[in-house]
Parts: structure tokens; C-alpha cells; sequence
């Protein structure tokens, strides 16, 4: 079987060679990725993708990849397309395809230059690594065409509830159309046969018929818009709803790699598929059929006329074609540009601190001012094809009305053509050439639809997390714990190289545990381990014995209180802040535990107590309030285990004495694992592991620990 062309997609930036790299083989071997999917699965970040993370992608894509070392004659005999890791003017590390060796050359695709034809002396000064990733389709390969099926069943789902709203709005917009073309159709009468009749009984019936038709059609418009404004709110409402339950199924790592203003953007694209899905049965399909309806009238009064119109529709689509590939690239620009505005604006909003502090007003107003004008510039020239489409469009509906005209004119004098069918075939003719406009340029919505339907639609391909579909977590068998262990786990985060190796921990019932290390040892990656944010590359986790698989997730988080080094507040009351819900059963459980626990002296320092409002909409929190409000947002509940990462590092000294007094009092019916840079906070731990370079090195108490020389007895003899 004859091989597929050589093909090979530009990188968007300097850090995106890799990642075209792959997606010009997946797209080479009948597939489809986006670039975005792509960098989260390698790991690409702003210092470009390992090889080793292009694997990793390749393998998630339903690849078969390998890494090898070769040299040149061995490149030569390889069966199969692979991406090499080149070093360009002896310094810049970047991602090349080979594709074969042909005659005296290789084929090469460089995301930065397109394809190209190197000689292997050429090939060999660049290729100084010898290494390189062959990649070839597995058996369970998606190809782009089951993919394009699952996008279509995926659109068809969520219209499926709107199809009555939809049906009863293309119907009566059909009925509108035909209903249109009664003036051409009245003019032609009233010109050939009433008026040289002088017939004024069949001129007044006429035109009686005619004002109760078109107010007909106006009642019937109506109807139809009020039908599309309803499937409108619908379908946004639904497509909303779905988007977002989805997103929040998706796991942790998913967010990590991905802008804020990503998601809204995202989310905000619904409106853009709903218009499409109104532009098509609100006005397409209503100049379809004028489209049909006149070109064969004018054929019956005019064969010439209607060979023009032929003519001026087939154009009109050529130009359509012809630009299309054009439009779907600029449109993508314009949504990706979109997104990362939204993001930057987000994200410099929410660090107007520290740059206010550190004076930076005028860069990051520069910076802001800079991406903008990339967005205004996408917009630009996206709005610069559709000047192009329109002025086309316009001179070919001029050229045609004008031949028309010349025509019919001709064939009048000719007496070959009446003079009534003349304006009707003119009448038609005027309205139909918008129709035929408003059809050329529709495929601009449609595309720009499409685009923002493949950016949700790639959501619903990741993998959720695994998710039971039990509700109600007090249906799942009850499980009382006794302990935790991690078992030789090893970690990595995509492409990067292992953060934890062989680490093995056990904390159980009644124990204070604490983690000591050095800032970006995995201490934090260990503790979102234990919450199954992400899964162990290697190694197990159990409880009770128990391996986390067979656990169902709810249930399993159910058992976890946790506390990070960032605490979320949310715009509300300090209640819905500790609860995270409004039901009134575990606000009053929450007032309680806060009464019990002694946190309650806190909260009624606040204005309005447990009712004071935090977040953007109220006071702000210190840092310290803060991380009293987690613990009690962990706690309330009372988990039978709780991990607390550097949980009071703003708090004061005394602050901080109750809340280890709280744990004291806690402790019997709970394990607790503690991370803290502060010796006085973990020495009071049962016992304290160090974690050095991704592995524990030793562990006990904190006297065993003073009696040895290590990291931490060093930093204690430093305090």
C-alpha cells in the first residue's frame, strides 16, 4: 500500500516543537490531536518537551513509540517515521521528523521551517544526539474518522432535546419562504394580465390576498423566532450545565497545566454553537429553499436567467472552498488569542499585589496592552477574510443582477419575455442574491461552530476520574480505619524525571506523623498521592491493607480531611466556607464541631460571627484565619485521617498551640500526617521521616533523629 505524504504542522511557539513533531505523525497515520491535549500529555512546559514525555504522549495516543541511539546508516533502514532530537547552531535543543530516506536525502518536516531534503552530511551536523523516537500506529489507533463520528453523536445529543422547538421552527420557516415569493408572483400577474384587463375587481382581490399573506408570514416570523429564542436559552443552559459537570469529573492533573481564562473562554463558546444552530434552521434553510424556488422559476420564464443564477451560485461556493482552510486558521487563532487574553487579564487581577509591591504597574500594563493587541490582531485578520468573502460575494451579485437585467431587457424586446415575468424574475432576483450571500458566508459561523464545539468536545475525551455512580456515600460499605502505607511508590509528572522513588510511609490510627524536607522534595506531590490526585507511577497505596483500586474514590476521600498550603475562600459566609454546601444539616453539624473544638473563640472575632461574608464579596482573611477556617473546613466532619501541609505557617504562637492542642485532642480517633518547615511544629510528631532527593532517608523520633547527624538535626543546631 502506496505510503501517505510526508506532512508537517508548524509549531505555534518556540516550546511547541515536539508537539507538532507528534501531531504531524498522528495526523500522517489517519488521526487527530490537538496541539493543547498533546503538551499536557508530554508535559510541555516553557522550557519545551523531554523525548521522554513525547513518549509518554505517543503511548496515550494509541502510538506504539521507542526510544533509540543510531547513527546515520542505521536512520537510513528504519521501517518507520520517527522524531529526532536535534541541536540547532550548536546550543538550541529542538524536534525534527524524518520520514524516509529517499535517493541520495532524507525527508525531514521541521515544525520551524515546513518540509525540507537534507543530505546525511547535512543531517549528521544537527543530529548530534543520535537519538530519536520511532512512532507507528497501534491497534487501538483512533483514526480521525471514528473521532469525527464521536464529535457528531456527541452534537446530536445534545440537540436531541431541542428537535421539537427545532422541527416546529425550520416548518414554519419553510412556510415563510414560500410565502415569500407571493409579491414576485402577484407583480407578474398584475403587470401581464390585471392591469391590460383593467380587470380593478381581480387588482383589489389581489391585493387583499397579498396583505393577508405577508401578515401571515410576519405572524408566522414571529412564532418562529420566539421558537428559536426558547431552544436558544435551552440549549445554552444544557451544553453549560453538561461542560461543566464534566470538567469537574476530570482529574487534578488535567487543571494543572491548564489557564483560567481557558475554561471561561471555553465555556463561553456555547453561544457560538447555539447561533450556528439558529443561523441553520432560523435562515439557512429558509434560503435554501428561496434558492431552489427561484432558480427554477427563472428557468421556466427565462432559461438564460436561470443558467446566470446557476452560474452566480457555483462561484459563490468555489470562493467558499477556496477559502475555507483559511477561515478554520484564522478562526482557531482568533479562539486561542481569546482564551489567553481572558487568562491574562485573570491572572493579573489576582496578583495585583505583588505587583503593586514590587512596582511592575507599567510591564504588566505593557504585557496586558501586548497580549490584547495579539487578540485584536487575530481579530483583525480573521475580519480581513471576511472583507475578502464579502467583496467577492458583492461583485459576483452585481455581475449577476446586472447580466440579468441585460437579458431579460433583451429578451423583452425581443417579445420572447413579458414584461410582468421581467419584474418577477428581477424581484426574485433581488432577493435571492442576499440569500445566496448570507449562504457563502454562513460557513464562517458554521466553522467558527465547529471550531468551539472540537474545543469543548476534547474535554469529554479525557478520562474522568473514577467516579462510582453511588450518590450517596453512606450506601458504600463502611470502613473503619486503622492505617495508610504507601509501598515503594515512585513518581513522575509527565516528561520530567521522578520526583519520589521507592518511598515507603505508614500512619495509622492515633499517630501524628510528619514529613520534613527541603521546599520541591514531593512533600506536597506525596500528600495529593494519599488523595489520589494523581496515581503512583509505581508502587501501591493501601488502606487498611486494602488497595486504593478497590476502593471507590468517593469513599476513599470521604475517609481524608485535607488541608493545602493554599486555602481556597470562596464568596460567601464563613459557614458555606468550613460546610462547602448550604444544606442545613452539616452547617449545624459545622456550628457544633467550631463550639466543641474551641475554633468558635475565632469566629466570633469576625463581624457577623459563622454569617460574616469572606471572599471577594466580604472581608478579607490573614493568612492565619485562613488556615484556622481549612482545618475546620477538614475537621468538622471528623475524618479518620487528616494530612496538613505546612498548616500553620502563618498562624502566630499561640494560634498555633491551640490548634496542635486540637490535634492532641483528635488524635486517638484519627491518624494525622503533618508537613512543616518548622522544627517546634514537627518535633512534637510521634514520629518524622525525612524526605531527601524524592527518597526517605530516616526516620523516628525526634530524639532518635538529634542523636544521628542528618538534615534535620543540622537545621535544629542552626535554630
Amino acid at each position: 500500500m502506496k505510503s501517505p505524504a510526508p506532512r508537517i504542522l508548524l509549531q505555534h511557539d518556540r516550546t511547541d516543537c515536539g508537539v507538532a513533531c507528534l501531531a504531524s505523525l498522528i495526523e500522517y497515520f489517519g488521526g487527530e490531536e490537538s496541539f493543547e491535549k498533546l503538551r499536557t500529555l508530554s508535559g510541555t512546559s516553557t522550557q519545551g518537551t523531554t523525548l521522554l514525555g513525547l513518549y509518554q504522549a505517543a503511548l496515550s495516543c494509541g502510538l506504539k513509540a521507542e526510544g533509540l541511539q543510531a547513527d546515520i546508516a542505521h536512520l537510513k533502514i528504519v521501517g518507520t517515521p520517527c522524531i529526532l532530537h536535534v541541536v540547532q547552531d550548536r546550543k538550541y535543543q529542538h524536534y525534527v521528523v524524518c520520514y524516509r530516506f529517499e535517493k541520495d536525502h532524507f525527508i525531514i518536516g521541521d515544525p520551524a521551517k515546513g518540509l525540507t531534503k537534507y543530505t546525511a552530511d547535512s543531517l549528521e551536523k544537527i543530529w548530534s544526539t543520535h537519538t530519536l523516537l520511532t512512532v507507528s500506529p497501534a491497534e487501538n489507533f483512533p483514526l480521525k474518522k471514528a473521532k469525527e463520528k464521536q464529535k457528531f453523536a456527541w452534537f446530536k445529543q445534545q440537540l436531541k432535546q431541542d428537535s421539537s422547538h427545532l422541527i416546529s421552527a425550520l416548518v414554519i420557516g419553510l412556510v415563510v419562504s414560500l410565502l415569500s415569493i407571493s409579491v414576485a408572483i402577484f407583480t407578474q400577474k398584475l403587470i401581464d394580465d390585471y392591469l391590460p384587463d383593467k380587470n380593478s375587481l381581480k387588482i383589489f382581490s389581489g391585493l387583499s390576498l397579498l396583505v393577508f399573506i405577508l401578515l401571515v408570514r410576519s405572524v408566522l416570523g414571529i412564532a418562529r423566532e420566539n421558537f428559536l429564542l426558547n431552544q436558544s436559552k435551552d440549549f445554552n443552559s444544557r451544553t453549560l450545565r453538561y461542560f461543566y459537570h464534566s470538567l469537574l469529573q476530570l482529574p487534578k492533573s488535567f487543571f494543572d497545566s491548564r489557564r483560567t481564562g481557558d475554561f471561561v473562554a471555553r465555556m463561553n463558546d456555547t453561544y457560538r454553537i447555539q447561533n450556528a444552530v439558529s443561523f441553520l434552521v432560523g435562515q439557512t434553510a429558509m434560503d435554501v429553499l428561496i434558492t431552489l424556488l427561484t432558480v427554477v422559476f427563472v428557468f421556466i420564464n427565462s432559461f438564460t436567467s436561470g443558467l446566470i443564477l446557476l452560474i452566480s451560485i457555483l462561484l459563490n461556493f468555489v470562493l467558499l472552498i477556496r477559502l475555507k482552510e483559511n477561515i478554520v486558521s484564522r478562526q482557531k487563532n482568533v479562539m486561542g488569542s481569546y482564551s489567553m487574553n481572558e487568562s491574562n487579564f485573570i491572572d493579573s487581577i489576582k496578583g495585583i499585589d505583588a505587583i503593586k509591591s514590587s512596582g511592575k504597574e507599567e510591564f504588566f500594563s505593557q504585557h496586558t496592552q501586548k497580549v490584547f493587541q495579539n487578540f485584536q490582531s487575530a481579530l483583525v485578520n480573521l475580519g480581513k477574510i471576511r472583507i475578502r468573502l464579502n467583496f467577492f460575494t458583492e461583485l459576483i451579485a452585481t455581475i449577476t443582477l446586472a447580466s440579468i437585467l441585460g437579458i431579460c431587457s433583451w429578451q423583452v424586446l425581443n417579445q420572447s419575455l413579458k414584461m410582468g415575468e421581467m419584474m418577477g424574475i428581477l424581484s426574485l432576483t433581488l432577493v435571492l442574491l442576499p440569500a445566496i450571500s448570507r449562504l457563502a458566508l454562513v460557513s464562517l459561523q458554521l466553522e467558527e461552530a465547529k471550531v468551539a464545539a472540537n474545543r469543548m468536545f476534547e474535554f469529554t475525551t479525557v478520562k474522568p476520574e473514577d467516579f462510582v455512580s453511588v450518590t450517596d456515600l453512606n450506601t458504600l460499605p463502611e470502613i473503619n480505619f486503622s492505617k495508610l502505607e504507601f509501598k515503594s511508590i515512585s513518581f513522575r509528572f509527565p516528561g520530567r524525571k521522578q520526583l519520589l522513588h521507592d518511598i515507603n510511609l505508614e500512619i495509622k490510627k492515633g499517630d501524628l506523623v510528619a514529613l520534613w524536607g527541603e521546599s520541591g522534595s514531593g512533600k506536597s506531590t506525596l500528600m495529593q498521592l494519599a488523595e489520589r490526585f494523581y496515581l503512583p507511577e509505581e508502587g501501591n497505596i493501601f488502606i487498611n491493607d486494602v488497595h486504593y483500586s478497590e476502593i471507590p474514590l468517593e469513599k476513599w476521600r470521604s475517609l481524608i480531611g485535607y488541608v493545602p498550603q493554599e486555602i481556597k475562600i470562596f464568596n460567601g459566609t464563613l459557614l458555606f466556607n468550613i460546610t462547602l454546601n448550604d444544606k442545613e444539616g452539616d452547617q449545624l453539624h459545622a456550628i457544633s464541631f467550631c463550639k466543641e473544638s474551641g475554633l468558635e473563640s475565632y469566629i466570633l472575632q469576625l463581624p457577623q460571627g459563622y454569617h460574616t461574608l469572606v471572599g471577594e464579596a466580604g472581608i478579607n482573611l490573614s493568612g492565619g484565619q485562613k488556615q484556622w477556617l481549612g482545618i475546620a473546613r477538614a475537621l468538622f466532619s471528623k475524618p479518620p485521617l487528616v494530612l496538613l501541609d505546612e498548616v500553620t505557617a502563618a498562624m502566630d504562637r499561640n494560634t498555633e498551640l491551640f490548634i496542635f492542642a486540637l490535634l492532641e485532642k483528635y488524635k486517638p480517633q484519627t491518624g494525622i500526617l503533618l508537613i512543616s518547615h518548622k522544627i517546634q511544629s514537627v518535633r512534637k510528631a510521634d514520629r518524622i521521616f525525612l524526605l531527601e532527593a524524592g527518597t526517605i532517608r530516616q526516620s523516628g523520633t525526634h530524639e532518635e533523629l538529634m542523636s544521628q547527624e542528618n538534615s534535620y538535626s543540622r537545621a535544629c543546631r542552626e535554630v
